[in-house]
C-alpha cells in the first residue's frame, strides 16, 4: 500500500509476483580483523568475556538437530571466541536435554547454568540433589535473554571423557 497525492491510501499490484516487507535489520559484528578461537581451543577453567551475537542455524534437510552459535565479542582485544550448542529441532520448545548425552552436553551445561545464576534452586530436584536433565524449555527466550545482554563471560569446561569436545558454562553477565 502506498499514500497517493491526496493522502489516501492506495493498493499497488504486484509485480512479477514480487512480496516484500519491513523487517528490523539485525546488528552487524565487523569481525574479519579479528583473532577467532572456539571452545576446544581454550584450556578448562579459561573464561572470555564479551558482547554476545546469538544464532540458530537453520536446520539442514535430512538432520535431526542443528547448532545455536553463542559468538562472544571483545572489541578491545579484537577477539571473539564461538562456543556452539547442539539442539533438537523442536523450536522454539526443545525438550530432553541429559547431561550425560555427550552430543547435547554443551547445551544442558550452558541453559543450567543460566537457570542456576537467576535462581540456584531451579537446579535442583525436590530432595536438593543437582538436576542432570532438562525436560523442556522455550529456546528461543533464551537466545533472545541472551542477546539482551551486554557482556556475557563463559567458562570452558572439560567435555566427557570419551569426547574430544570441550563444553561451557555461563558464570557472568551484565
Amino acid at each position: 500500500m502506498a499514500m497517493n497525492k491526496n493522502n489516501n491510501v492506495e493498493t499497488v499490484a504486484p509485480l512479477f509476483g514480487v512480496e516484500v516487507e519491513t523487517v528490523q535489520e539485525t546488528e552487524y559484528f565487523d569481525v574479519t580483523d579479528y583473532e577467532k578461537f572456539t571452545i576446544n581451543d581454550a584450556e578448562a577453567g579459561t573464561t572470555f568475556k564479551g558482547k554476545p551475537n546469538v544464532y540458530r542455524f537453520e536446520p539442514r534437510e535430512g538432520r535431526k538437530s542443528t547448532s545455536v552459535r553463542i559468538r562472544l565479542i571483545d572489541d578491545e582485544e579484537k577477539e571473539l571466541l564461538d562456543a556452539y550448542m547442539n539442539v533438537p529441532l523442536d523450536f522454539p520448545m526443545i525438550k530432553n536435554i541429559r547431561q550425560g548425552f555427550d552430543f547435547y552436553r554443551s547445551t544442558f551445561d550452558c541453559i543450567s547454568s543460566i537457570l542456576e545464576k537467576i535462581n540456584p534452586n531451579i537446579v535442583k530436584d525436590a530432595r536438593g540433589n543437582r538436576i542432570n536433565r532438562i525436560n523442556k524449555i522455550n529456546l528461543e527466550e533464551v537466545i533472545e535473554y541472551l542477546n539482551n545482554k551486554e557482556t556475557i563471560t563463559i567458562e570452558v569446561l572439560e567435555g566427557a571423557e570419551d569426547s574430544e569436545y570441550n563444553s561451557f558454562r555461563i558464570i557472568d553477565w551484565e
